[in-house]
């Protein structure tokens, strides 16, 4: 791996741990009955059991992680990662303060 690729790198394997958060936050909720899966998709998969909820999710943002690292070279690639970025910090920001709130009180 040549040295400029390791924070691209580094972005991608930060960009799948909050997938496995979210992942298994979303399924906490859902099986407590404290939240529903406003996705339509995903709500389908849940629907069929835990094990394909997770095998869809992250498979589908692993597959897109690899394409990613695969035109790694392209300006476009940095683009298209950054509000990937933002949309995934804001869920698991909202993973986390729903998380505070229902062990604070």
């Amino acid at each position: 791996m040549i040295s400029k690729d390791i924070p691209f790198f580094l972005a991608l394997l930060f960009l799948l741990v909050l997938n496995i958060f979210d992942a298994f936050s979303t399924l906490y909720w859902i099986e407590n009955g404290l939240a529903i899966e406003a996705n339509p998709l995903m709500n389908d998969w849940i629907n069929l059991g835990s094990n394909y909820f997770l095998t869809l999710k992250l498979g589908v943002v692993s597959f897109c992680a690899v394409m990613l690292w695969n035109v790694r070279n392209r300006k476009l690639t940095y683009f298209l990662l950054a509000p990937v970025f933002m949309i995934y910090i804001y869920v698991c920001a909202k993973h986390l303060n729903m998380f505070w709130n229902l062990f604070t009180g």
